[in-house]
């Protein structure tokens, strides 16, 4: 009889823990939002037919909205030299923008899908630094790719993908396309 108390209060009290927003969208937010996003924010992402999220399968297209703890999270910038469009004699910084983020069994790496010159990278990190500073929470839209093996940090580790779109903390939001945000 308490083990049936006490599988009914932990069943009940996740219940609660929820967002009214993850108990809405449940397909479309992964996590709590922590009280970041709006209705808005994710009506903006809905497809007209929301399919499930499935770890193992590329949904690539299908924007899904998951918030982590910032102290979770850590941009990494890859630089090299290289020809942004400006002629085959410019030869420029360039960057690849990755934002890894621990989620404890499973990590992510949320990711841009082109290269950039390293001025775009630089004004990502001020944003991002404006907008996380002193914060506890930032939220990801992103559409997920593949789960794949990666070595992080010296060691093996399952990885899910996602190209992501915007995030957002309580100060603001910033995002891959311009106007993306509110």
């Amino acid at each position: 009889m308490i083990k049936i108390f006490c599988l009914f209060f932990l069943f009940c009290s996740s219940a609660w823990a929820a967002s009214p927003l993850a108990k809405k969208y449940p397909e479309a937010l992964l996590t709590d939002d922590h009280g970041i996003l709006k209705e808005k924010d994710i009506a903006s992402d809905l497809l007209d037919k929301m399919v499930p999220y499935n770890l193992n399968e590329d949904q690539s297209g299908i924007s899904r909205w998951q918030c982590f703890s910032v102290r979770d999270v850590k941009p990494k910038i890859e630089k090299w030299k290289g020809v942004d469009g400006a002629g085959p004699d410019k030869i420029v910084t360039m960057c690849d923008l990755h934002i890894l983020v621990d989620g404890k069994s499973l990590w992510h790496d949320y990711f841009e899908p082109r290269a950039w010159n390293n001025n775009h990278c630089l004004e990502f990190m001020k944003t991002w630094t404006r907008l996380t500073k002193n914060e506890e929470f930032v939220c990801f839209s992103g559409a997920p790719f593949l789960l794949e093996k990666q070595n992080v940090g010296g060691v093996d580790r399952m990885v899910k993908l996602w190209q992501w779109s915007k995030y957002k903390t309580k100060k603001g939001c910033d995002s891959y396309r311009e106007g993306d945000c509110d």
